[in-house]
């Protein structure tokens, strides 16, 4: 056996003891004795321990350039202590077993799997780590530009743009359809008082009623006889509504009461039935002045304040609204239907009075000609597609983060 692969041998199994102890080799002896002899032995671990890498890994022989001056004998290699194992020289093989180096590859692979380990631990942190952190930190960790918040920020100042746009324009319809039911109660309710259109609490004025059947007609009244007229007295552009055969619309008085009431005032006795009925009466639009008690008599249509509890007089008007908002100046036409109620469901000698109109929207007939501000409607179609765009994009991304939270979620509980 050549005596420098069994010096080799030798040095290998003290590196890997030293291995296995945890000591620094600069911190050992460099000679060694033998318990048993008392002979001392040469160590040349720091010769000969690069070379013994190269022999536990790819089992090569030792190079020619070994001094031979350094190796051991066979007999010095007979007995070692016996921390290292023992090693003769028709035992080479058992002294490898034991010295370790038959079991180099498994040592190095369990050491290579600890260290795989570690790496996917440091790595899983490192994860969730960066998944926590916000654009800022992410800009400085890895100089990502911060495309999801620049996203979300475009699409915060387009969808605000919008939002005002669209708030204006409503809010000069609903201030349209307002204003035209100040305009209605000028018109068709007697004793009408500015005072009455501001919201305040308390409230400057007392509600709007009535207390005498005088008065109470003289309502009814001058209601049907501005509606008679309101073409040619209103400022505004109101016209009748016509039906299909080109006649006006009549105004209709409905009356709500109980089927039967009565009092008799010398002994305190009545009759009364909860039963209530509807009944009403078609108004037509005439120039001569109206009254309310002629008409009614002349149609035997009688009205009972005993029994009465809510009168209603209904009619429609059509009126056309020339815009100056938004990309086309179109008009628009609107059909209001107007409803004066006069409340005595109470019966405690005060009938309220309240009017009310409900706007619809209809698609006006004639020849329109009206221009067309193109830079305005191209600007903001280009801008409703940039928001439909960047709405589309900003959900994707967020199903995408909630997906990698999901399987970020998996893996970490593995």
């Amino acid at each position: 056996m050549h005596p420098g692969w069994m010096s080799q041998a030798h040095s290998h199994m003290q590196t890997s003891a030293a291995s296995l102890d945890g000591d620094d080799w600069a911190s050992r002896r460099t000679t060694m004795k033998n318990p048993s002899t008392g002979e001392t032995l040469v160590d040349t671990r720091s010769t000969l321990a690069p070379t013994m890498a190269n022999i536990a890994i790819n089992g090569s022989e030792p190079d020619s350039t070994f001094h031979q001056d350094n190796d051991p004998s066979d007999e010095e290699m007979e007995s070692v202590h016996p921390r290292y194992g023992s090693l003769g020289s028709g035992h080479v093989e058992l002294g490898r077993q034991r010295s370790g180096v038959s079991n180099a590859p498994s040592r190095l692979g369990a050491i290579a799997g600890c260290e795989e380990h570690a790496f996917i631990m440091e790595r899983m942190r490192s994860r969730l780590r960066y998944y926590f952190m916000n654009p800022l930190e992410k800009w400085e960790t890895r100089r990502q530009f911060p495309y999801k918040l620049t996203l979300q920020l475009v699409k915060i100042f387009l969808v605000t743009l919008q939002l005002i746009l669209f708030g204006s324009y409503r809010y000069a319809s609903v201030n349209y359809t307002y204003d035209n039911r100040i305009t209605f109660s000028h018109l068709f309710i007697k004793d009408w008082d500015s005072s009455r259109e501001i919201t305040s609490y308390p409230p400057n004025t007392g509600p709007l009623a009535v207390y005498t059947k005088d008065n109470f007609y003289d309502y009814i009244d001058n209601a049907v006889n501005a509606y008679n007229n309101v073409v040619d007295t209103s400022i505004g552009p109101y016209y009748y509504h016509l039906d299909n055969e080109g006649k006006v619309f009549p105004l209709m008085i409905t009356v709500e009461e109980y089927l039967a009431a009565s009092i008799v005032p010398g002994n305190e006795s009545y009759v009364f039935d909860t039963t209530t009925i509807k009944r009403s009466i078609d108004v037509p639009v005439s120039d001569i002045p109206f009254s309310t008690r002629n008409f009614l008599a002349a149609n035997n249509f009688s009205i009972n304040f005993v029994t009465l509890l809510e009168l209603d007089i209904t009619f429609s008007l059509r009126t056309i609204r020339f815009r100056d908002l938004g990309p086309l100046k179109s008009p628009d036409c609107f059909s209001f239907k107007i409803l004066i109620s006069f409340l005595n469901r109470d019966h405690d000698g005060q009938m309220l009075v309240n009017l009310d109109s409900t706007p619809t929207k209809f698609l006006c007939k004639g020849n329109n000609k009206f221009t067309v501000n193109r830079s305005e409607k191209i600007a903001r179609s280009i801008m409703n597609y940039s928001v439909i765009v960047i709405c589309a994009l900003s959900l994707f991304l967020c199903c995408r983060a909630i997906y990698r939270a999901q399987q970020l979620k998996t893996v970490s509980r593995m």
